[in-house]
């Protein structure tokens, strides 16, 4: 699984719950998705 669908089914899964991400989260996973980000903890 590469990263690019971990985040797509992590985000299918929070639609399931009959949520949507927030725009601050979407530009996130574009980012992380190209490689430009990396979560930080």
């Amino acid at each position: 699984m590469t990263n690019a669908d971990a985040w797509d089914y992590a985000i299918g899964m929070i639609k399931v719950d009959g949520l949507e991400p927030t725009e601050e989260l979407k530009e996130y996973i574009e980012k992380e998705k190209r490689g430009k980000q990396q979560w930080r903890m």
